[in-house]
């Protein structure tokens, strides 16, 4: 349920309930640059309740690996047909890379550093899981992107 809630609010298709609106920001894509963006609130809200994984686990049931891995597989179907939410899916997958970024590098480097227990930091092998399901979409994405971009020069070297 919470995921499908999120999903809707982010104008995702995966959700079962109808469309909500944007909000006043959405129009205006430099908002997405302003540091207070819905996806980046919600993708630092998955990624910082990532729990630590050991090698060769499968993904703990009930986890927040879970859930995420249950958002990629809704997600998966999106890459491949461009609409309304492509923009918000690029958003929303560039977020959650970015934050599992900066979490990485607060909780492995001295400098900032962190305070956080070791036995809460993400191991190499949340690495693995993290590339595991992030990376069939972010190569649909791309793919779907070549195939936008074709079709726009095609559209402008006909006209």
């Amino acid at each position: 349920w919470v995921m499908d809630t999120v999903a809707g609010v982010m104008q995702l298709p995966v959700d079962s309930g109808p469309p909500p609106t944007f909000d006043r920001y959405s129009e205006d894509c430099h908002w997405a640059f302003l540091g207070g963006t819905t996806w980046r609130y919600v993708s630092r809200f998955i990624i910082y309740s990532l729990e630590p994984l050991t090698a060769a686990e499968p993904l703990p049931a009930g986890s927040m690996w879970e859930s995420l891995e249950l958002l990629c597989r809704r997600l998966a179907p999106c890459t491949i047909h461009s609409g309304p939410w492509t923009w918000s899916l690029r958003a929303l997958l560039q977020e959650l890379i970015w934050v599992y970024h900066i979490r990485v590098c607060r909780e492995r480097f001295t400098t900032p550093g962190t305070t956080a227990h070791p036995t809460y930091r993400l191991t190499p092998a949340c690495d693995d899981a993290f590339v595991r399901l992030m990376l069939p979409l972010l190569t649909d994405g791309v793919v779907l992107h070549r195939a936008n971009m074709d079709q726009h020069a095609a559209n402008f070297t006909a006209a």
